[in-house]
């Protein structure tokens, strides 16, 4: 064989076994968000942010089999150092659910509810879901976000609902929005879970596309001040929280409820939610479970409009029809925000 044919047969044969995603290693911040290009894997994406596949699967609600699309956006874990630590701990040998607690400044009560446990047995090899350090979510209230209408605005510095244990997005390309809705929601959904620490996770529909505007099955949820939550269930549904499940026999409505208290609370908070849309029958399911428990027609009266009909004024919680599967959230605008209508 020739010299020359020989160099030139030896280096097709190592360009054939070099791996495709050789040399093309992203090199990514730790922490942030990364848009899919064409050409990308999984493994790509994580090496690039120095993380696991895992990790970022895990994050982003991906399950094995999810296919990754160019303009896919996908939230990148910080991988190392105290803020990563903040959010996973890995159970190792010896660890206990109470020394776990105590390193990361939360409380034992707050791990079993944030990680769904029935008690405080865990397993080496566990992935505990810690949240930030400390036990009080944020409520920050920032002006010039929210722009227009929720019928014809637009959002800008929009926030993307990070994920959590309690709760699932849909879709996270429309998960956007201002600031407060985000901090409310958040604060919501681990109030209820505080309450009920074994619920499976709320299904969190649309609230924005990143920059706001028209999006496709809604008339509103343009400028960021608009959520869909699901409902909760005795049993958890099989299409459950991917889709929207309709009120039935299987509602949870004790945890239920609690989301809509929850809601009527923060209501009287800066930025919260001005009306929740739900429809008529699933309200007279929750207020008579919350009568039999107690709660007064007076207070029921200022939430719900059953059982004073549709129509009924000055109400909380408004009729809508095709609402029976899901709570329509909408927030206040901040104080003094003159943009925000």
């Amino acid at each position: 064989m020739a010299p020359r044919l020989g160099i030139a047969l030896s280096s097709l044969v190592l360009l054939l076994a070099t791996p495709a995603h050789a040399g093309k290693k992203k090199t990514m911040p730790g922490a942030g968000t990364y848009v899919v290009k064409t050409g990308d894997t999984l493994w790509d994406i994580a090496q690039g942010a120095g993380c696991r596949v895992g990790d970022v699967r895990r994050l982003n609600d991906l399950s094995e089999g999810s296919m990754l699309r160019p303009g896919d956006e996908l939230e990148l874990p910080r991988c190392g150092g105290e803020e990563a630590s903040a959010r996973v701990h890995v159970v190792a040998s010896g660890d206990t659910l109470s020394a776990i607690a105590l390193k990361y400044k939360t409380t034992l009560d707050n791990l079993v509810r944030r990680n769904g446990l029935s008690d405080t047995t865990i397993v080496v090899g566990q992935r505990l879901t810690v949240g930030e350090v400390g036990t009080t979510l944020p409520l920050r209230v920032v002006k010039g976000q929210s722009v227009g209408r929720p019928q014809r605005g637009k959002l800008v510095d929009g926030v993307r609902l990070p994920y959590d244990a309690g709760y699932y997005r849909r879709r996270k390309e429309r998960a956007y929005g201002a600031q407060h809705v985000v901090d409310h929601t958040r604060r919501v959904i681990d109030a209820v879970r505080a309450k009920y620490p074994k619920l499976h996770r709320l299904a969190i529909g649309d609230l924005s596309d990143k920059d706001g505007g028209k999006i496709s099955g809604h008339a509103s949820h343009q400028s960021g001040r608009d959520i869909d939550l699901g409902l909760y269930f005795d049993k958890k549904p099989d299409t459950y929280p991917q889709k929207f499940v309709r009120a039935n026999d299987d509602l949870h409505r004790g945890a239920t409820w609690q989301l809509v208290l929850e809601l009527h609370r923060a209501s009287k908070k800066p930025g919260g939610p001005q009306k929740v849309f739900l429809d008529y029958r699933v309200q007279r399911k929750l207020y008579e479970h919350a009568k039999k428990r107690g709660v007064s027609e007076k207070v029921l009266g200022q939430i719900f409009q059953y059982p004073d009909g549709r129509w009924a004024k000055k109400r909380f919680v408004k009729h809508e029809p095709h609402h029976a599967d899901h709570l329509h959230v909408r927030f206040a605008c901040p104080d003094g925000d003159d943009g925000c209508h």
